[in-house]
């Protein structure tokens, strides 16, 4: 799945929260291929770039 890469303008966003995988599952109780799977039906939030090999997804 290619993740769209955050700019560091909108990174620096007030009011913008991002979490990484490993929050994301203690938040939410799916597993990853499940999160991938509803990423790509557009019934979940899509996970952004960060950096080369991170992503996150944003809160709000």
């Amino acid at each position: 799945m290619n993740a769209r890469a955050l700019t560091s303008q909108e990174m620096m966003t007030p009011g913008r929260v991002l979490i990484k995988r490993k929050q994301l599952l203690q938040k939410v109780p799916l597993g990853e291929r499940t999160i991938l799977e509803l990423e790509r039906a557009g019934k979940f939030p899509k996970r952004f770039s960060i950096t080369t090999r991170a992503v996150a997804w944003d809160l709000h």
